[in-house]
């Protein structure tokens, strides 16, 4: 089983501009008190005090009317993953994003996403898992596909239908329960997320010619909303694979 790296992003020195003041903002803010003019890792005090400083900045009056509080903690949260030793700071950014996220579910499922998975990579397991089957859950339910959804405002794109985002959900549920010493989950987790692989590499036009046959197992298909959908390409181990972000300073 082929376990997700991260995301493939693409952006523009304007905006690579933005996430790096961004990220200086957030690291300004987390210092407090300390004036030795030194960087240092961010503790969880820090993290907290940069987090509430973010935030006071993006719900102000005059900075509501520019940007999207939720969309630029995602941005953060994204950035700070980049950068060596501020993975929990990325962890805190995605955490207020969705606290005030007030979107659509595939936003909400995106940033429940990026909240696991950078939750796993900090070695909070059992917070990345509860994270991920949320995500899971949300992905069964949601309308059509996370490509076709504007996300954050346009802030954001991703080309995957809901079946390549969900194989990648399965594969971070997996790689979680084997840290946690659940060999059993671990298992059934890479089962579906093999099954659903197979779904998105199989031929569509043998897979509708063998449901033709079988009534019975077409009937249960129609209501298992993983087999009613299909890739037309194979499957992407990406997050999100494009954003914009237009800095208004």
């Amino acid at each position: 089983l082929k376990l997700p790296n991260g995301p493939a992003l693409s952006r523009s020195p304007r905006i690579a501009m933005s996430t790096d003041r961004l990220v200086e903002l957030f690291l300004q803010a987390s210092r407090g008190e300390d004036d030795s003019g030194q960087m240092h890792e961010p503790d969880q005090a820090g993290i907290d005090r940069a987090i509430a400083h973010m935030e006071m900045l993006m719900t102000s009056e005059e900075a509501a009317q520019v940007v999207a509080p939720a969309s630029t903690f995602t941005l953060l949260g994204m950035a700070l993953e980049e950068k060596p030793r501020l993975g929990r700071g990325a962890v805190a950014s995605y955490k207020k994003a969705l606290q005030l996220l007030r979107g659509n579910d595939w936003e909400r499922c995106v940033l429940l996403q990026q909240l696991g998975a950078a939750s796993l990579r900090v070695g909070l397991f059992e917070e990345a898992l509860g994270w991920l089957k949320e995500c899971s859950a949300l992905c069964r339910t949601a309308a059509g596909h996370p490509r076709d959804v504007k996300l954050f405002q346009g802030s954001f794109s991703t080309q995957q239908t809901r079946l390549e985002f969900a194989t990648m959900v399965e594969k971070f549920l997996c790689q979680t329960c084997m840290k946690l010493g659940d060999s059993a989950a671990a298992q059934a987790h890479a089962s579906e997320a093999q099954r659903l692989q197979q779904q998105l590499s199989g031929d569509a036009v043998e897979r509708t010619s063998a449901g033709a046959t079988d009534a019975g197992a077409s009937a249960r298909n129609e209501l298992d909303p993983y087999k009613q959908l299909w890739a037309e390409r194979p499957s992407e181990e990406v997050r999100l694979k494009q954003y914009r972000f237009v800095d208004e300073g």
